[in-house]
């Protein structure tokens, strides 16, 4: 039950679509060669997904965009900044060595094998060369349950929502 002045889950289930719908409407942002953003990012809160050749691949939310699109593509990121970058690099390592290895193996040993260094290398360069659009959402609620939604219905292929 919700409390006195919080907004009712139906309430904010409700907005779903609308954030969707302005999230489709945003202009498509690249990053230039001098590492800015063009054209210039329309909020530095909410939501943001990124598209590889026009299709949707990856959610995520943060109260600093800026800073945390840069930090999934940053040469130095480790696989919790760059978590993106590192279930894209995860999955390719797991078609090289069989899912019942990589099933076995945390993100710690991973990043350890400098096989998996490079193919995570190479996605944070990938990363870096996205489109992304972005949604402004400054409730923290909102953002969530917006994250999940937009990948449930973009089909975003490298979200994950287990816990590690």
């Amino acid at each position: 039950m919700a409390g006195l002045g919080e907004p009712r889950f139906e309430d904010v289930v409700a907005k779903m679509p609308r954030y969707l719908q302005a999230l489709e409407d945003c202009a498509s942002i690249v990053k230039n060669s001098r590492g800015v953003f063009s054209p210039k990012l329309p909020t530095d809160i909410g939501v943001y997904v990124f598209y590889e050749d026009n299709c949707p691949v990856y959610v995520g939310r943060s109260d600093r965009i800026r800073a945390r699109l840069n930090q999934h593509g940053r040469p130095s990121s480790d696989a919790n900044s760059a978590s993106f970058a590192f279930n894209i690099a995860r999955e390719a390592f797991g078609k090289q060595t069989g899912p019942e290895i990589i099933g076995t193996m945390d993100r710690t040993t991973l990043q350890k094998l400098p096989e998996f260094k490079l193919l995570f290398d190479r996605a944070k360069e990938r990363v870096r060369n996205m489109t992304v659009r972005v949604v402004e959402i400054e409730d923290p609620i909102e953002q969530t349950i917006f994250e999940v939604y937009a990948h449930m219905k973009l089909g975003t292929p490298f979200n994950s929502f287990e816990n590690h």
